[in-house]
């Protein structure tokens, strides 16, 4: 949803005039750009991205696959009837399978930035090179 799909004139209503609305959209407004820059709201856009690419590889599907599997599923490592244990490993598999899969996303996209760096780095040197036979010759 976005900021301005807010239905800020409803609540407003309830809580009484435009100087009430302006208010409220401010405080959203500040609020969302708050929001904006967290660190896990950015690695998480990052991450939907990455699996919306079709750069995914089948094992880090397989990964996310299981680990869902695992999260819904009534058999667990460590009984949901345990307040707070059987919670943890659930808590700790999700954990798992998003650092597996995030630390690839980086990998993938250290690679692509290093692609991007040789190939100006061979630019630089060719056209380096052009410039002192042009001053050679010239």
């Amino acid at each position: 949803m976005k900021a301005k799909d807010f239905p800020l004139h409803k609540l407003a209503k309830l809580i009484g005039g435009k100087k009430a609305q302006k208010q409220v959209r401010k405080q959203f407004h500040k609020w969302v750009d708050e929001v904006e820059d967290l660190e896990l709201v950015r690695r998480g856009r990052q991450l939907w991205n990455y699996l919306n690419s079709g750069k995914v590889s089948h094992t880090e599907k397989a990964v996310l696959l299981l680990a869902l599997l695992y999260l819904v599923s009534p058999i667990d490592l460590v009984s949901d009837a345990i307040p707070v244990l059987g919670w943890l490993d659930d808590l700790g598999v999700a954990t798992l399978a998003l650092n597996y899969v995030t630390s690839r996303m980086d990998e993938k996209r250290g690679k692509a930035k290093g692609k991007s760096k040789g190939k100006k780095a061979k630019k630089r040197k060719r056209a380096d090179l052009m410039g002192a036979l042009q001053g050679a010759l010239g």
